[in-house]
């Protein structure tokens, strides 16, 4: 009875796998279907333990066909190419290890790869690269640029360039209140008033100490006076230039006054002042030249010359250059013409003198010849 029942479940194997599996005279195996077009033609499922490799010889290759459905919320390619070249190289793996990350190469995954890219859903983080180099990732939002932790919306590790266009003729774009222009980096808040807060910062440095760190800071609208749309220059973590909302400059002065207020010293090699007037009127004929008894009385009354800001002014408003040069030229032009009229009163003076002594000699002689009569 035994050896009945065993002879009846290896008849029934054999007829089993002659439903199933169809031999052809070309040594194509077919697994579910009758007309096997490769070594070995699956129609149906596959349950692998193991991997399946590509042969070691040149243009061998593998396709994975038709494959659907979800492994978490992932969902799978419909199809994917493995194959390896003629040097031996894989192009194009795409994988769904661990049922979380998926990535696609070219040449030989895990290994130093050609090309590839890589996701990882779990900790929401994508990578691009190239050989061992990470050129792109996507952490958390945050995108970083030759970085594979950014820290911030977008970190860049090495030079950043913006193309404004493709010639050198470009005409400088006119600021646009809605959308960017070519060559812009542009801070703005979210505000749909017609006044925009947006803040944008550039600066150098980093560290626990702000002294280390250099900065520009450019400011939009603000109801904030130290923050309405002005240009803020740092160093040492100090500011020390700033442009303000009517193009008044300050160095070393947060509330510049005129275009350009200094609060230190000014070296330079050469200033010059544009003038509307100039003190050469004191040589016209029409210039009434104060009298030296005029300019006395002046000074003992007011303790300065005319025309000339007292200390007091001088204190508290400073001076003008150009205007100080023209009204100390002014003096020394008014002193001139004293000293001129001092000369000729001098010349006239000593030709009296001359005219005297000759007169004086003319009479001692008169009186020695009265004497020696």
């Amino acid at each position: 009875m035994r050896k009945t029942f065993l002879l009846f479940v290896a008849f029934a194997t054999q007829v089993n796998f002659a439903q199933s599996v169809f031999p052809t005279d070309g040594s194509n195996v077919g697994i579910g279907t009758l007309s096997p077009v490769s070594k070995l033609h699956v129609v149906g499922t596959i349950t692998s333990y193991e991997p399946i490799a590509l042969s070691t010889t040149v243009n061998s290759y593998q396709l994975i066909n038709s494959i659907s459905g979800n492994v978490g919320d992932n969902t799978l390619i419909n199809k994917l190419w493995t194959y390896r070249d003629g040097t031996l190289n894989n192009w194009f793996n795409a994988r769904l290890h661990d049922g979380i990350s998926i990535d696609a190469s070219f040449k030989t995954p895990n290994l130093d790869t050609k090309t590839w890219w890589e996701r990882d859903p779990k900790d929401n983080i994508q990578s691009w690269g190239n050989d061992a180099v990470t050129y792109l990732t996507i952490n958390q939002g945050n995108v970083g640029i030759g970085s594979i932790s950014p820290v911030s919306k977008l970190s860049v590790i090495g030079s950043l360039t913006l193309n404004g266009g493709l010639t050198n003729s470009l005409q400088r774009p006119s600021i646009n209140a809605g959308t960017l222009t070519y060559g812009e980096i542009r801070g703005f808040s979210n505000s749909t008033n017609l006044g925009d807060d947006g803040f944008l910062r550039i600066s150098a440095g980093g560290g626990t100490n702000s002294n280390t760190k250099s900065y520009i800071d450019l400011s939009g609208y603000s109801t904030i006076p130290d923050m309405n749309r002005n240009i803020v220059f740092g160093t040492f973590g100090l500011e020390r230039m700033r442009v303000d909302i009517n193009g008044n400059i300050g160095i070393g002065t947060t509330n510049p006054l005129n275009k350009l207020d200094v609060n230190g010293t000014i070296h330079s090699k050469e200033v010059k002042v544009d003038m509307l007037g100039w003190s050469d009127f004191v040589f016209k004929k029409e210039y009434q030249l104060p009298t030296l008894e005029e300019v006395e009385k002046h000074i003992a009354e007011k303790g300065h010359l005319e025309n000339i800001p007292s200390e007091e002014e001088v204190l508290k408003d400073g001076i003008n250059l150009g205007e100080m040069d023209s009204k100390l030229l002014q003096k020394i032009e008014e002193l001139t013409l004293y000293m001129i009229e001092m000369k000729k009163e001098n010349e006239k003076v000593k030709d009296e003198n001359i005219l005297l002594k000759k007169n004086q000699l003319e009479l001692e002689k008169r009186i020695v010849k009265l004497e020696d009569k």
